[in-house]
């Protein structure tokens, strides 16, 4: 891996030394220029881990992923840096979920542990103190971490509708490897049931909001207020996924995208 093409890829130009202003500053980089989209499990009806592949994906074809694509490449970069990081499983579906619906990251730091994400959509900007019981805040909100039992603790996120933290996901604090989200990761992209495969869209967080490209709307959310368009085409789709999230497609890519397209209209 190219350590330094890949944080020019986030667009950090400056060396990263192993301290939380460098990881903070990585993860909240990563989150304002590497999209969370399901595109290839779509045009090419499967997910790679390979980590050379990833890089190329990521990196040189400046393209974005799911959870166990953009987390696992990060945990490397971030190794490569000289931080300790372990890999968790967590939980988000209620109903058929399982604790490899997601992953996520924890690096220790100054004996202290911070929880790391950049592949949840509109989660917290910058790193968390894996600490219990304590509000954070953060740009995208309040955020905290409740302890379930020894092993399992839930991510919480403050919601102004019921003035209540709802949880956002529960993990279990035991290192994994990419194996064992392998059954996981083949659910999201053969099952029918999978919200993965039955949904098409592209989201990258903005400091003060969000942008996401639905098969059908780009919606823009920013300091609270939404604005939503309309998406009549083909040409107009991947005309987007160009102009909102830098993503140019090969030509054989953008065929099956837009053949995709006109399925789901």
């Amino acid at each position: 891996m190219k350590m330094l093409d890949y944080l020019k890829r986030i667009g950090i130009t400056e060396g990263m030394g192993v301290n939380i202003s460098s990881l903070k500053l990585i993860q909240k980089q990563h989150l304002l220029t590497v999209p969370f989209e399901n595109l290839d499990i779509h045009i090419h009806k499967k997910v790679k881990t390979d980590i050379e592949f990833l890089y190329e994906k990521i990196v040189c074809q400046n393209r974005g992923g799911i959870c166990y694509e953009l987390n696992w490449l990060l945990a490397e970069l971030l190794k490569c840096i000289g931080f300790e990081v372990k890999v968790l499983g967590g939980k988000v579906l209620e109903e058929d979920g399982s604790y490899f619906d997601h992953m996520l990251l924890v690096v220790e730091l100054d004996d202290k542990e911070y929880l790391v994400d950049v592949g949840y959509g509109d989660n917290f900007l910058e790193p968390l103190l894996f600490e219990t019981d304590i509000v954070q805040m953060d740009k995208k909100g309040l955020f905290r971490v409740d302890k379930i039992d020894d092993l399992h603790f839930a991510l919480k996120k403050y919601n102004d509708e019921s003035d209540d933290f709802k949880t956002e996901y529960v993990f279990i604090n035991k290192e994994r490897q990419i194996e064992d989200f392998q059954k996981r990761i083949e659910y999201f992209t053969k099952s029918d049931k999978s919200i993965f495969k039955k949904n098409l869209f592209c989201s990258l967080e903005k400091e003060y909001g969000r942008v996401s490209l639905k098969h059908d709307k780009l919606i823009i959310t920013e300091n609270g207020s939404k604005m939503t368009e309309g998406i009549t085409s083909s040409e107009k789709y991947i005309h987007h996924m160009k102009d909102a999230f830098r993503i140019g497609l090969k030509f054989e890519e953008r065929k099956k995208l837009e053949a995709l397209w006109q399925e789901l209209t």
